[in-house]
């Protein structure tokens, strides 16, 4: 039998650990490559968000600079027509006007006639202000004054600005109470002195609203000394039923918030013949102060008060 040949299968040992050798290093070049061009474009993003142009925030009216807007309306709109985005809007007074943003809108509800400043803030910190004043009539309430006799009760009609409902809060003093029913404010004096509300209307503007429970006196040229004991936010008048031209030669101020001498308006329309002094005392403090006055002919008049 005969032997079959063997079969040898050589190998370039050499070739084939340097064809090795280049795989690697192509896979190795591959690899690097990709790791490279992840790193760019990562780079390239992160360089685009951080240089993005910063937009001017331009608006479509006039800066406060440029001029101050004036408008008949109580609502009034503008654009915001470039900026960066994140838009937010302060107001220099919350009682002057209420700012919304929708988008790139702005919508301002002005509450009083006073004028408001409106300032404008992007997300790039960028700035731009305008100040806008409504010469609307509704926007001017009257400040309501009422005079009430000690324990009386009274019922005063309200209608100012945009209507009811009506909301009343109490400012300073605690002589009085103050309800309002419908578009009417029910008024009760609990003793003397003098009360500050304000009344707000349906939307928003302030009207100022005092009551006073005032105490009066009346000196003659027989008694040229007079004296009380008052009470903290008091108004007091004291008639001088003697003399002309009278005027105040000076007054300590322990607890005094304001001292006046003047001719007063009667119901004739006329001035009076007499003066009368009006006190007012201060919201807190205790003590005692005097008040002098001369009148045209030489006589004096001293009135002391005293808050216990």
């Amino acid at each position: 039998m005969k032997k079959s040949p063997k079969c040898f299968v050589e190998y370039d040992t050499k070739e084939q650990i340097c064809l090795s050798n280049v795989n690697r290093r192509i896979r190795f070049s591959y690899y690097s490559m990709f790791l490279l061009l992840c790193l760019f474009f990562a780079c390239s993003s992160e360089n685009d968000l951080t240089n993005e142009e910063t937009r001017e925030l331009k608006l479509s009216v006039p800066l406060m600079d440029q001029e101050w807007l004036k408008t008949e309306k109580v609502d009034f709109e503008f654009e915001i027509v470039e900026g960066n985005g994140g838009y937010q809007a302060n107001v220099s007074n919350d009682s002057d006007a209420k700012v919304t943003i929708e988008g790139n809108k702005v919508i301002v509800n002005l509450l009083s006639n006073l004028g408001v400043e409106i300032s404008i803030t992007d997300a790039k910190d960028q700035i731009a202000t305008v100040f806008i004043q409504s010469t609307n009539e509704s926007l001017s309430p009257p400040s309501i004054g009422v005079y009430l006799d000690e324990g009386h009760t009274e019922t005063i009609d309200v209608n100012f600005g945009a209507g009811g409902p009506y909301t009343i809060k109490k400012m300073r003093g605690n002589a009085s109470t103050a309800v309002v029913k419908g578009d009417k404010v029910e008024v009760t004096s609990l003793g003397l002195g003098d009360t500050f509300y304000l009344i707000r209307d349906k939307r928003g503007t302030l009207a100022n609203f005092h009551v006073s429970t005032s105490i009066e006196f009346e000196m003659d040229k027989s008694s040229t000394i007079f004296e009380f004991v008052g009470v903290n936010n008091l108004s007091a008048f004291v008639r001088l039923n003697w003399g002309t031209k009278w005027v105040i030669l000076g007054a300590t101020d322990n607890v005094l918030e304001s001292v006046d001498v003047s001719q007063v308006l009667i119901s004739t329309g006329k001035w009076s013949d007499y003066y009368v002094l009006s006190i007012k005392t201060v919201n807190e403090g205790k003590g005692s102060d005097i008040i002098t006055l001369k009148n045209e002919e030489g006589d004096l008049a001293v009135v002391k008060v005293h808050i216990l």
